[in-house]
């Protein structure tokens, strides 16, 4: 006995060729992996569940967000080197276990 027959609208009868480079393949497929999906499957649910938008102001949005996380990282990091040339070593630490928390806030977030 063989699989129940989908209904017409859900069939995937229609075929997407996207090209992309080999750095943007490794990309799509570390992410598909961390999601638990073959590359095809990541990519359809990425294209289907996103809101409708340009593509560029889906790279405009991201380039926002990861230049503020870059923002936050070098305040934090002139912030170690104020300590360090004041002599105020003991803040330092202070200020890294800081860092390293969100840092490694961030990274589980990804997740």
């Amino acid at each position: 006995m063989g699989r129940p027959q989908l209904a017409a609208d859900r069939r995937r009868t229609k075929r997407l060729g996207v090209r992309v480079s080999a750095s943007e393949w490794r990309v799509i497929a570390a992410r598909a992996s961390r999601a638990g999906v073959r590359p095809t499957s990541f990519l359809r649910e990425s294209a289907l569940s996103s809101p409708e938008r340009s593509p560029s102001t889906a790279v405009d949005v991201a380039t926002v967000e990861e230049r503020r996380e870059l923002r936050r990282i070098g305040v934090n990091l002139n912030q170690v080197a104020r300590h360090l040339n004041a002599g105020r070593d003991a803040d330092v630490l202070a200020v890294l276990r800081e860092l390293n928390e969100w840092i490694v806030d961030r990274v589980s977030r990804r997740r």
